[in-house]
């Protein structure tokens, strides 16, 4: 019970300095021990503003050592009023690649909205390719992203692991996006990985292998197809 009345004070206190515009003492609450009262105060700083919260919570977001996700993903959501525009998705782009999952996940769907148009270019220069990233380049039909899924779908027939369960996945729909992309160069690049895995999926392996195998080669060719109709 004294937990509890601890805390609804606690928070009782974030929400009055929230309204009198008092940063100064959301500073001190970010400033104490880790506590369920975090993200409250992260986001009642960003609503306050100024630079010293601008400065207290980009310092938040990029500490992945000392906070915890929700924290840093508050704090990360509550600077979009505390940057212009561009400086803003320049700043999302820290948290789109090589970072907790979570943080990607929200900095992504953040960064795709303040910056629409820069967005897949902004995943190509972080050299994102995971699912979701593949998927928006084939989506926006970004030309500028065919030589790394060449170079993913080259890798991954050299190393003969293409129908893994880790892999197999995205070999499938980085061809598709390659299909969906269009070109001379996308249309080459399924080319030479449809021969390269002439004989993947053979009758020795498993029938999930196989179909596997049959799935990705089936895409390749409906691929090279559509392009000759274009």
């Amino acid at each position: 019970m004294k937990e509890d009345i601890g805390l609804s004070k606690a928070e009782a206190g974030i929400e009055e300095a929230k309204k009198r515009g008092d940063a100064g003492y959301l500073l001190e609450v970010l400033a104490g021990p880790p506590s369920g009262l975090r993200v409250m105060a992260v986001r009642a700083l960003g609503e306050v503003g100024g630079e010293k919260a601008r400065i207290a919570l980009a310092s938040v977001a990029r500490d992945r050592r000392g906070e915890g996700p929700d924290v840093r993903l508050a704090a990360i959501e509550s600077l979009g009023g505390l940057y212009g525009d561009k400086a803003y998705a320049s700043f999302l782009e820290e948290f789109i690649a090589d970072d907790n999952r979570r943080v990607v996940t929200g900095a992504r769907r953040v960064l795709s909205v303040a910056d629409t148009d820069g967005y897949p270019l902004r995943l190509l220069s972080r050299g994102c390719l995971d699912h979701q990233a593949i998927g928006v380049y084939g989506r926006s039909r970004l030309a500028e992203s065919v030589p790394l899924l060449g170079r993913f779908l080259e890798e991954r027939a050299a190393a003969g692991d293409l129908l893994s369960t880790n892999y197999w996945g995205k070999v499938y729909i980085s061809v598709r996006a390659l299909g969906n992309i269009g070109g001379e160069e996308a249309v080459n690049n399924i080319r030479v990985f449809l021969g390269a895995i002439h004989g993947a999926g053979s009758s020795g392996d498993r029938v999930l292998v196989q179909e596997r195998a049959d799935k990705i080669r089936g895409a390749a060719r409906a691929a090279i197809e559509a392009a000759g109709k274009g």
